[in-house]
Parts: structure tokens; C-alpha cells; sequence
């Protein structure tokens, strides 16, 4: 979805973990509504689109070693389903701001 809104590829737009300063955070943290859902996959992809230095660093997890999975099948779809508009009305003030 990245690609298709951003036309930007990053290796995991999602990854549990990022360092960013504080700066970097103000600058983008307007363009996204509140509460949105996937904040630190649209901060990841404002790096690429923004063409911003930024650098990823392969890590590896442990496989999870007890519980299950907290979001199901019928979360994922709704949470898809709402990112296709965020996305689309996001992008729009990300080009705003691009100029």
C-alpha cells in the first residue's frame, strides 16, 4: 500500500522498533489524523517519501514464546479497509507539503 499511495518501498514499514528524533517526529506527526492506527509505518514511509536520511538495520526475534496472536482475521481486514482511506486522505497532505 506504501508503494501504491507513497510510490516508495522501504523493507519493513511496520517493524516493532525505530529511533527518530524528536524533530523528525514533529514534522510529520500533523499530517496523520488522530488516533490513526499505523503511525509508525506512515513515519517510516515520510522518511522515504521526504527522501530523509534514514537507514534500516536487519534484526531477528525470538519466536513468540507463549499467548497467541491478539488481532484476528476480521481486525486486520477492518484495519486494512481503514488504512486505504487514511492513506489516500494522508498522501494528499504529504504532497501538499512536498509541494
Amino acid at each position: 500500500m506504501l508503494w501504491t499511495y507513497f510510490h516508495v518501498s522501504v523493507p519493513d514499514a511496520n517493524a516493532p522498533f525505530r529511533l527518530m528524533k524528536a524533530d523528525y517526529v514533529a514534522e510529520y506527526l500533523p499530517l496523520m489524523p488522530e488516533n490513526y492506527n499505523l503511525p509508525n509505518a506512515l513515519l517510516t514511509a515520510f522518511g522515504a517519501y521526504f527522501h530523509r536520511k534514514i537507514r534500516f538495520i536487519p534484526i531477528s526475534f525470538k519466536p513468540r514464546q507463549g499467548g497467541t496472536n491478539s488481532i484476528n482475521i476480521r481486525k486486520i481486514v477492518k484495519i486494512g479497509r481503514q488504512a486505504l482511506h487514511d492513506f489516500c486522505e494522508i498522501q494528499k497532505a504529504a504532497a501538499k507539503k512536498r509541494g
